[in-house]
């Protein structure tokens, strides 16, 4: 990580109240002290005191939409939405779409999605973050309720 790049605190049961305040929102890295011993300290503009690297996460360039078309939906992530638009209806086909939302990044780390192992629906669910379940910046299916994807 480097100066300006953006960032959001991963949540820790020890952080101060006026970090916590910061949770969930896209943060900019302000200076970057390098240390050897005890790895890289951030500090992030508008808080006072230095983060750990293992307290920080890179926002992603992608955003994610979730297209709804009759009573199915898909989130597809990618640059903008008619990238991630394209790249539902080269997985899934053509379809008519009533409705679009974006989801914000501030969300991705609270919405959770249960998946199966090979979509066996009788094997137990693991859940996953929407982050979590993103390719870098490549456009990605995130989840769906069409039990045929």
């Amino acid at each position: 990580m480097k100066k300006g790049d953006k960032v959001m605190i991963i949540p820790n049961a020890e952080h101060a109240e006026h970090v916590k305040e910061h949770y969930g929102k896209i943060l900019e890295i302000e200076k970057v002290l390098i240390s050897d011993k005890k790895g890289n300290f951030y500090k992030i503009k508008g808080i006072k005191d230095y983060a750990r690297e293992e307290d920080l996460l890179l926002s992603f360039p992608m955003k994610v939409f979730k297209f709804y078309s009759g009573d199915l939906h898909y989130a597809y992530s990618g640059h903008n939405q008619e990238e991630a638009k394209k790249n539902l209806f080269d997985e899934v086909g053509e379809m008519v779409i009533d409705k679009i939302e974006e989801i914000p990044e501030s969300e991705w780390d609270k919405k959770i999605i249960k998946m199966w192992e090979d979509n066996d629906r009788e094997k137990k669910p693991y859940k996953v973050s929407i982050r979590e379940n993103m390719f870098g910046d490549t456009p990605t299916q995130i989840f769906t309720n069409d039990l045929d994807f």
